[in-house]
């Protein structure tokens, strides 16, 4: 014997039917026909309400309430229009001169019916604001596109691997015209030897601006963070001078390929603008 009460809403009136039992199938079918037909879920499932309706009205004749049946296929013609008319169930509702054939063209609502198309989000990708509210505020003040890296510390054997390779290209970096912040958990960083190969060859001046962030609260702003584990995140962001980000790169992991990293970062300052 089939237990129906672990049978899928979806398939119970049919083998309800199936089964002789006329009663079950359609206290099944109505109960999916008016979870289906509820105006947040009707128009988003369309074929899943025509499929609902068809099986409601098959139960319906089946349980002698023909005239019942024609007016629910009334009320919800519309949502036939798209049926496949040639399957086995439609073709008993036809025959049954519940279903008319050829059904009428569909009118059924569109997104933009539902949507105000001009107040959801852009067609393509769009860079967002840097955030605003936190010790990098002044950001876009230079008129210099910004590369920002978040880093935990020097005593992180992956955060010193990547400030050498920064060491490398950062004069390249100021010739450019960029403007590169570090920010990291440990307030004394700026001090160690490791910052030597971050000042120009006078070393009269930095080429790189220095924030420490014990507390966190850039990481946070920045979403270089894991509220989970409540843990700094590595993580480098790319601003154009507008504030924008262009590149957004987080996570548990240092970013070592930072010639990958320019070469995207010149590709959108010429998609995006500096």
């Amino acid at each position: 014997m089939v237990d129906l009460d672990f049978v899928r809403p979806v398939e119970l009136p049919s083998l309800a039917l199936k089964l002789g039992l006329p009663k079950r199938a359609l206290k099944a079918a109505k109960s999916y026909v008016d979870y289906m037909t509820l105006d947040d879920i009707r128009d988003q499932h369309i074929r899943r309400v025509t499929l609902a309706n068809a099986q409601y009205i098959r139960s319906l004749i089946a349980s002698g309430q023909e005239k019942e049946a024609k007016e629910q296929f009334k009320k919800y013609e519309k949502y036939f229009s798209n049926a496949d008319v040639n399957s086995p169930l439609f073709d008993f509702l036809q025959n049954k001169n519940v279903v008319t054939k050829p059904l009428p063209p569909a009118s059924l609502p569109t997104a933009s019916d539902k949507y105000a198309l001009d107040q959801m989000g852009p067609l393509t990708w769009q860079p967002i604001q840097a955030p605003t509210d936190t010790a990098l505020k002044d950001m876009t003040k230079s008129g210099k596109p910004t590369l920002v890296i978040f880093y935990l510390s020097l005593g992180c054997i992956a955060c010193s691997e990547q400030m050498t390779l920064l060491g490398e290209s950062i004069e390249a970096l100021h010739n450019l015209g960029y403007r590169t912040i570090l920010v990291s958990t440990n307030e004394d960083d700026a001090a160690r030897p490791g910052f030597a190969k971050l000042t120009s060859k006078d070393g009269k001046s930095s080429w790189v601006e220095f924030h420490g962030d014990p507390k966190g609260e850039i990481f946070k702003a920045f979403g270089a963070y894991d509220d989970f584990e409540e843990k700094p995140l590595h993580g480098i962001f790319f601003i154009n001078s507008k504030g924008k980000m262009l590149i957004q790169d987080v996570s548990y992991t240092a970013q070592l390929n930072l010639d990958a990293v320019h070469k995207e970062a010149k590709r959108l300052l010429l998609v995006h603008g500096n």
